[in-house]
């Protein structure tokens, strides 16, 4: 590992291949990165620009807005020479799925064409757009499971799925039926992606299938959606010991009270897990100390269902949040807020929860603006380091980063 270091002139219009260039003819000639079509075409100039994955012809370096940028080769790759990394770990992922259309052996035979309506044309030809820059594999935390082909490789094998000329569905699933389960749905894959592909939702599709069909699902995700559909939790809890965390705290809870400023929907982990009923509580503390007036829906909030959506069990899903929403409308509340960063994202953006126009918060937004109003007066330093990891269904999925350093 060594570091170089650079000082040059930026003009508006300069992409980071245009900057890379500029030190290779005025600085270091050495200087070893790839480059080609220089139109986001060809996908060989990725690198990473302080820590995130990018196409270096397609950055505008000011649109960057730092004065100081830290250009490192893409990661999950091995290194060649300073930017230039070894594809072929990426490439790999291709040769373990078929890449052509999957039919019968006489089909090929004749001389038709497979004619294409061009509705089932639209349905995957976003998918088609990938220009196999590995962007999302350099970005991937589950890549580093070898068993995980990476995002590019999922979303082409579900552009063959998706394509109505294609019969090879179940050689299709087969392929991907014990590793398609690593994908976290962190999003970081969709998010960098220069094509701005929907490879997430592709995973989640897959995944679909593969429930529908009742074929290779692994038994921790049958425990969890067994449990969903017993208790309305995934963690196996009765619904009875929902609002156990709430001992001695007297929240109002449905059907006692149907009318208050906040609903709080606590979620499953806050509920029953005690690491995190300790969250919870704290809220509560927070809520009286500034005299809000809210109320919880008791044993009749069930789980959001967010996991079950990711895990592929859309019927599931939809029992889940229609029961929620159900709950939703009988209360006159002005804000619905969540503890839960995957509840706070599927409340606000998931249909069925999303049609009906609900103002949801997540906590960090509501803290931090009651801090910025002076609700909330600190009343001594905390005189310790914290490291604060971002959710990724808060960060990547909704932008939420600032309220939680606000905090802090």
């Amino acid at each position: 590992h060594y570091v170089s270091v650079f000082k040059l002139p930026i003009e508006k219009g300069m992409t980071l291949l245009d900057a890379l260039m500029y030190v290779k003819d005025n600085f270091d000639e050495t200087l070893t990165f790839r480059s080609s079509c220089r139109m986001g075409i060809c996908g060989s100039c990725g690198v990473m620009v302080n820590g995130k994955p990018v196409l270096a012809c397609y950055t505008q370096v000011l649109q960057l807005n730092s004065d100081s940028l830290v250009i490192e080769p893409l990661q999950g790759m091995p290194v060649i020479k300073d930017l230039v990394v070894d594809f072929q770990p990426f490439f790999d992922t291709y040769d373990l799925m078929k890449l052509v259309l999957v039919k019968p052996e006489e089909a090929f035979k004749k001389p038709d064409e497979f004619i294409q309506t061009p509705t089932d044309l639209k349905k995957y030809w976003d998918l088609s757009l990938c220009i196999k820059c590995s962007i999302c594999y350099s970005s991937c935390p589950a890549v580093l499971d070898e068993r995980f082909f990476g995002p590019a490789s999922y979303t082409t094998n579900y552009r063959f799925i998706s394509d109505s000329r294609d019969e090879g569905l179940n050689e299709r699933l087969k392929a991907i039926e014990d590793n398609v389960w690593l994908c976290t749905s962190c999003n970081s894959c969709t998010l960098f992606c220069p094509k701005e592909i929907q490879n997430a939702s592709s995973i989640v599709e897959q995944r679909c299938l593969m429930v529908e069909s009742g074929s290779a699902i692994p038994k921790t995700v049958k425990d969890v959606l067994e449990s969903v559909i017993k208790y309305h939790n995934p963690l196996g809890m009765h619904p009875s010991k929902r609002m156990d965390w709430a001992k001695d705290l007297h929240v109002k809870t449905f059907p006692d009270v149907k009318k208050a400023d906040i609903l709080a929907f606590v979620g499953c982990l806050p509920s029953y897990d005690p690491r995190s009923q300790v969250i919870a509580r704290s809220l509560v503390s927070v809520f009286n100390n500034l005299g809000i007036d809210f109320v919880t829906l008791g044993s009749e909030e069930w789980c959001s269902g967010d996991h079950i959506l990711r895990l592929g069990e859309k019927g599931l899903f939809e029992m889940l949040a229609e029961h929620n929403v159900s709950m939703f409308e009988k209360f006159d509340a002005k804000i619905i807020l969540t503890l839960c960063p995957h509840c706070y994202n599927t409340l606000k953006n998931d249909e069925p929860y999303s049609a009906k126009g609900f103002s949801v918060q997540h906590y960090t937004e509501f803290i931090a603006d009651a801090i910025k109003s002076g609700k909330i007066k600190l009343s001594k330093p905390f005189k310790k380091r914290v490291t604060y990891h971002d959710p990724c269904f808060l960060g990547k999925r909704n932008g939420i980063y600032e309220a939680p350093r606000q905090i802090l």
